[in-house]
């Protein structure tokens, strides 16, 4: 198709001849005749017609943070012009080197070209690489754009990174990880698997003091040290992951939710290389009066129980469709850990729709009988106290207490006030609720849990569990 500079070219060159000849100006005509010309040539050279992509690999699986290397080659065909070509980049996604557009020129001949740049994820999720989009101009103008698109169906899976759980099972540690019951109870046969050290317990054989590391820390008041061994048995762990509102505290690409995850991939990771079977399910303690979702089916935040109903909307709200939210029954060994990191990318706020409570109750099918290890990750507030108070009472229900000190529940409280923080003075206003927070720990302990309180402003996750296991000296 023609464009508005044809017309142009035209109109000028059919005015100049027609003046000129009725003047009689050779001068004019000759004028008239140039743009003719141009034009006759400008046809006679064709603009690139094709641009051709290599399809790219399908999947691409990659942390939070790691930089993607991006090549897209392609072949050019057809005339001689102008190319542009541009890549949509997915949202949350940096680019730090190169650059997803290039104009280049391309000759009489085929031309193979590429687009090199390097991105970086910067929050976990699945995203898609959709489209290439090139257009090719005209040398002269003369013509319309060509413009087309590539279909790509790259879905890339960025995961958060988890700490290293090898730094945990250092062998020369007194560990105070909590482990399920039945890995602490006498039953089962031992294996060569060595565990931990911990304190003489009456009624251990003496076969398995480690009198070395007892000598090291000998004491009046000190118990012998105890080497321990893998049982065989089963041994089970249930992770729950609060996905309130308030776990949206930070900025979008470091928030509460997101340390959280990366908690939760943590933890799973420790307790499967420790041959447990580890189970996962989310609950949120903003309960909910309905569900909306937008014309293109997304789910969005919905209305909130008031707080002061809190108790009796949740009583309302006991029987609970299984169906309704999918969970991951307990499991082991790598297979299970990629099933709960695929969970995890697909996590947001509001997840869920069920308390605790609730959550708890859908799961006791696979709860009955394996008197498990309860790992809480949230972020303690004390308007939602009572919330968190009646799952651990449920929670009871399902677990028994044997002759041990460790607790059968962990809750790791998230404080991400830090994540907010700008200058002094919000530095100071998030110590005063962390401080606040923390002292909600009170009631929460004398249920049988035990709590770890997580700043990610300040440490990591790793550096939080490690702080669980002391050097024997």
């Amino acid at each position: 198709m023609l464009t508005r500079l044809t017309t142009q070219l035209l109109a000028t060159a059919t005015t100049l001849l027609t003046v000129g000849m009725f003047l009689g100006n050779m001068l004019l005509i000759y004028m008239g005749i140039v743009p003719i010309i141009f034009l006759i040539i400008s046809v006679a050279i064709q603009q690139p017609t094709k641009v051709e992509f290599t399809k790219p690999p399908e999947d691409i699986h990659v942390w939070v943070d790691q930089t993607i290397d991006i090549n897209r080659p392609m072949k050019v065909s057809g005339g001689q012009g102008i190319v542009v070509v541009g890549e949509e980049i997915p949202e949350l996604f940096e680019l730090i080197e190169g650059s997803n557009f290039k104009v280049f020129w391309k000759g009489t001949e085929d031309t193979e070209e590429s687009i090199n740049y390097k991105v970086r994820p910067t929050r976990r999720g699945q995203y898609h690489f959709n489209r290439l989009m090139w257009e090719t101009r005209h040398v002269h103008g003369i013509s319309t754009n060509i413009k087309g698109e590539a279909t790509l169906r790259q879905t890339t899976y960025v995961r958060p990174r988890p700490f290293n759980v090898m730094k945990i099972r250092q062998h020369k540690t007194f560990s105070k990880m909590i482990m399920p019951s039945e890995a602490l109870i006498k039953l089962g046969i031992p294996t060569t698997d060595f565990k931990e050290i911990r304190d003489y317990n009456y009624g251990d054989p003496y076969k398995k003091i480690n009198w070395k590391a007892s000598a090291r820390a000998a004491s009046i008041s000190d118990k012998p040290r105890v080497n321990t061994y893998e049982m065989e048995g089963k041994k089970v762990v249930w992770i729950y992951l609060n996905t309130a509102r308030r776990m949206a505290l930070g900025r979008e690409t470091s928030n509460s939710l997101e340390y959280a995850v990366q908690a939760v991939l943590g933890l799973t990771k420790f307790y499967l290389s420790r041959n447990c079977n580890v189970g996962f399910n989310i609950f949120s303690d903003d309960l909910m009066l309905k569900t909306t979702t937008t014309s293109g089916g997304r789910l969005t935040l919905p209305d909130l129980v008031p707080d002061s109903q809190l108790d009796k909307a949740e009583e309302n709200l006991e029987v609970v469709n299984e169906k309704d939210e999918s969970f991951i029954i307990p499991d082991a060994g790598k297979r299970q850990e990629l099933i709960i990191n695929r969970r995890l990318l697909d996590i947001e706020l509001g997840s869920s729709k069920y308390s605790l409570k609730q959550t708890v109750n859908k799961c006791r099918g696979h709860i009955l009988g394996t008197n498990p290890l309860f790992i809480i990750v949230t972020s303690l507030n004390p308007a939602k106290k009572q919330q968190l108070i009646n799952g651990l009472l449920e929670i009871s229900k399902y677990t028994r207490r044997v002759k041990t000190s460790r607790p059968t529940t962990l809750i790791i409280n998230i404080l991400g006030y830090g994540l907010t923080v700008n200058d002094d003075i919000d530095e100071i206003a998030a110590e005063i609720l962390k401080a606040r927070d923390i002292g909600e720990e009170g009631g929460i302990r004398g249920l049988g849990s035990a709590v770890i309180n997580w700043d990610p402003s300040k440490q990591s996750i790793a550096e939080v569990l490690l702080s669980q296991v002391s050097r024997i000296r």
